[in-house]
C-alpha cells in the first residue's frame, strides 16, 4: 500500500478549418471511456493499492491497453496479452528474441509494433499470430496509426508511412538524424530529429510543410490547441502547429522528456523532477521533485501520476503537492489510468488503485504512440478552442460515436463469458483516424529519446 503524506487529497483544409482542427486534436477532455473495466473500476480508495501483477521474461519496453486486455512488449522481443481485469495472460508471442519491442497501436483487430531490430511488426490482436513484418532498417521507435498508415521514425533518419493493412511502403521522409516516434494531427505528421529540427511533414504525401531548428536533438512531440510541445536539450519548446513559428520556450536545469499537456499545462520530467508550465504563455507553475529520474507522468481527474525510479507518485495539478506514492516492482516506467486504475511496467505489469475516478486526459495520452483506446472518434467541427481548456471542448456524448460502452456490461463477466468472448472482444478495437485515445505504458521512452545522438549516454 502506498505511504501517505500529511496532505493527502481526500476527493477521489483553410487556414482557419485547420487550425481549430489541431486545436481538437489536443483538447485533452475525457471522451467516452467509461466501460473499460466495469467490475475493477475505481471505488473510493486513496490511492496506492495492487490489484495484481503480470510477471514477464524482463523488463516491460511498452504496453498498450485495449477492449479490457493489456498489450506488452519486453527486450527480449516477446509480446504478451494480458486480461486488465484479472492479469492473466491470454497469448503470447515470440518476435524476435534479440529485439525489444514497442508495443503501441491497436486498430481493426491488428496490434502494431516497433522494435530495435529495425522492424515494423503487425501481430493479430485475438492470436497474437504475426500478419506482416516491414524492414529491417535501422531501430524503428514507437508507431501510429491513423487512416490505415503506420507512421513510425526510424534511427536511419528516415520517417516511413506503412500501410496498415498490407506493410507496404507508401512514402519516406528523409531527415539529416534519427527520426523520434512521430504524433499526427489532422493529416500532418509532426517528427523530431537527432539533426536538432522539428518536422511538420504532410501524412498524405510525404512532403515537407514546415520545419523549425531548436539547437539540441528533438524528442517526440505532443500537440494540444494548435501547438506543438517538445523537447530539445534542457529546454521545453512550443511552436505554433500550422507555421512552426516559435510562440515560447522553458529552460529546465536537467535534459527534458518528452512533455504532455492537459488542462492548459504542459507537464514535463526534467531529471529527478516534474514541471508544471502554462501551455499558453510558457511561465512557471510548481515543480514537484521525486527523488529519483522521472520518466513520462500522465494526468487524470486532477492528479499527475510521476513514475520515479521503483516508486510511482500522485500529485495534485494544481498545487503540485504528493497525495500519496507507492514502491513498485523494479525501476518505474511511464503509466496510464483507465478508470481509476494506474497500470504501469517496470519488472512487471502491475495494475494500482489510483485513487482518483478518472482516466488519463493528457495530450500524450490522446494522440501518443503508447495509448488505451477508448473507441471513440473525434468528429470535425468548427468550435473555436483555446490552450486553457475552456472553449470548444465537446461533451462526453457529442464527442462520441459508440461511447466505448459496447467494450463490456456493467454485470459480472464469467470466467467461461470471458473465455468465450476473449477474441471477439479484442477484435472489436475500433478503427483508424484521430481517435480518443488514451496513452498507456512505454518504458524507454524517455531514455530514446535522450540517445538520438549516442546510443550510449546513460
Amino acid at each position: 500500500m502506498g505511504d501517505r503524506p500529511s496532505d493527502d487529497r481526500t476527493d477521489g483544409q483553410s487556414a482557419s478549418r485547420r487550425r481549430v482542427l489541431y486545436g481538437i486534436a489536443g483538447m485533452g477532455v475525457a471522451s467516452g471511456a467509461g466501460g473499460m473495466l466495469p467490475s475493477v473500476a475505481a471505488q473510493e480508495s486513496a490511492g496506492g493499492d495492487e490489484r495484481w501483477h503480470f510477471d514477464t521474461d524482463g523488463d516491460v519496453a511498452s504496453a498498450t491497453l485495449a477492449n479490457g486486455f493489456v498489450f506488452a512488449g519486453t527486450p527480449t522481443g516477446t509480446v504478451h496479452a494480458v486480461d486488465a481485469e484479472t492479469g492473466e495472460e491470454r497469448w503470447r508471442t515470440d518476435v524476435d528474441a534479440a529485439d525489444r519491442v514497442w508495443v503501441s497501436v491497436v486498430a481493426n483487430g491488428t496490434l502494431y509494433a516497433g522494435g530495435t531490430s529495425g522492424y515494423l511488426y503487425a501481430l493479430d490482436a485475438r492470436t497474437g499470430e504475426e500478419t506482416w513484418r516491414f524492414g529491417p532498417h535501422q531501430l524503428m521507435f514507437i508507431p501510429t496509426v491513423v487512416d490505415g498508415t503506420v507512421f513510425a521514425g526510424s534511427r536511419d533518419g528516415t520517417l516511413y508511412a506503412v500501410d496498415a493493412e498490407t506493410g507496404t511502403e507508401t512514402w519516406r521522409f528523409d531527415t539529416d538524424g534519427g527520426a523520434t516516434a512521430p504524433v499526427v494531427a489532422h493529416d500532418t505528421v509532426f517528427v523530431g530529429s537527432g539533426d536538432s529540427t522539428l518536422y511538420a511533414v504532410d501524412a498524405i504525401t510525404g512532403e515537407e510543410t514546415w520545419h523549425v531548428e531548436l539547437g539540441h536533438e528533438v524528442g517526440f512531440p505532443t500537440v494540444a490547441r494548435g501547438t506543438v510541445f517538445v523537447a530539445s536539450g534542457a529546454a521545453v519548446h512550443a511552436v505554433d502547429a500550422m507555421t512552426g513559428d516559435p510562440e515560447w520556450r522553458f529552460d529546465t536545469a536537467d535534459r527534458a522528456g518528452s512533455p504532455t499537456v492537459a488542462d492548459g499545462t504542459v507537464f514535463v520530467a526534467a531529471g529527478n523532477a516534474v514541471h508544471a508550465i502554462d501551455a499558453a504563455t510558457g511561465s512557471d507553475g510548481w515543480r514537484f521533485d521525486a527523488g529519483g529520474r522521472v520518466t513520462l507522468p500522465t494526468v487524470a481527474d486532477g492528479t499527475a501520476f510521476v513514475p520515479a525510479g521503483n516508486t510511482v507518485h500522485a500529485v495534485d495539478t494544481e498545487t503540485g503537492d504528493e497525495a500519496w506514492r507507492t514502491d513498485i516492482r523494479g525501476t518505474a516506467t511511464t503509466a496510464t489510468v483507465v478508470d481509476g486504475v494506474l497500470f504501469t511496467g517496470a519488472g512487471a505489469l502491475q495494475a494500482i488503485d489510483a485513487g482518483v475516478r478518472g482516466t488519463s486526459e493528457d495530450s500524450i495520452a490522446r494522440l501518443g504512440r503508447l495509448r488505451y483506446h477508448d473507441g471513440v472518434e473525434r468528429p470535425d467541427t468548427d468550435d473555436a478552442s483555446n490552450a486553457n481548456g475552456d472553449e470548444g471542448a465537446e461533451s462526453d456524448d457529442d464527442a462520441s460515436e459508440d461511447g466505448g460502452d459496447d467494450v463490456t456490461d456493467s454485470g459480472e463477466v464469467t470466467a467461461a463469458d470471458r473465455d468465450d468472448e476473449a477474441a471477439a472482444d479484442i477484435d472489436d478495437v475500433p478503427g483508424f483516424g484521430i481517435v480518443g485515445t488514451l496513452s498507456a505504458i512505454g518504458g524507454a521512452r524517455y531514455l530514446l529519446a535522450r540517445r538520438l545522438t549516442d546510443p550510449g549516454e546513460e
